[in-house]
């Protein structure tokens, strides 16, 4: 059902069908490049670390940054606490209104896992309880070198009326392809590659107003998300 159900939206809101192959209907986006949007300049930059491995425990490494909203608390994992498992953030952040209501955004990245940004969008799906179908955007994406899908959606989550709005990324082939030759080459930085050559998400959930109150503010977050490093 769920794959009827994106592949209806997808050919009414994607820009290229859904039935063309991922990286070929992102092809001219990337020649073309993308318009991203300007930093309010009520927002920061901020570093954000990858994983730990098994191999270097608790060592986690600086890999992305983001500009961020001022007022945006930043909650970040306890440093003696791995990270290794991938459902657990790299961070998160919270936005509050004085009433105690609340959106989180929290990032994940899947280090050594192939994980497409489709699987992403359907998993994010199925964490609604219901979902209202006439809210649900699925867009393509490109930029900052990752491609990938967004998906915004309302429905009842856990009980509650909530908002989603959520970026499934991965590394453009070019790069993923480059960031494999640096593993093989330089293994003395495997590590970092390794997590710059990993999928991730963004996902912001919340009260519905809330999400639209802050919603540019979200997208703006989002698409500045990029490597520190480039490859």
């Amino acid at each position: 059902m769920l794959s009827k159900f994106i592949k209806k939206y997808a050919q009414k809101l994607l820009i290229f069908p859904i039935k063309a192959s991922f990286e070929k209907s992102l092809f001219f986006l990337l020649l073309l490049g993308c318009n991203t949007i300007a930093p309010d300049s009520n927002s920061k930059w901020h570093t954000i670390a990858g994983r730990d491995a098994e191999e270097l425990p608790l060592v986690r490494l600086p890999i992305y940054r983001a500009k961020i909203a001022q007022e945006w608390i930043h909650v970040e994992p306890r440093s003696e606490l791995s990270i290794i498992d991938t459902t657990k953030p790299l961070c998160e952040y919270w936005v509050n209104e004085g009433d105690g209501q609340q959106i989180r955004v929290t990032i994940h990245n899947f280090p050594l896992m192939e994980i497409s940004p489709a699987s992403q969008i359907f998993r994010w799906q199925g964490q609604f309880d219901t979902i209202e179908t006439e809210t649900v955007q699925i867009l393509q994406q490109s930029f900052n070198g990752f491609l990938g899908f967004y998906l915004e959606a309302t429905g009842v989550m856990k009980g509650s009326k909530t908002s989603l709005m959520g970026w499934a990324m991965q590394p453009a082939s070019i790069h993923r392809e480059s960031l494999r030759s640096l593993m093989q080459q330089v293994s003395g930085r495997k590590l970092e590659w390794v997590q710059m050559e990993a999928p991730w998400t963004i996902k912001a959930t919340g009260p519905p107003h809330l999400l639209e109150k802050y919603k540019h503010a979200i997208i703006e977050f989002a698409r500045s998300f990029e490597w520190i490093e480039e490859v």
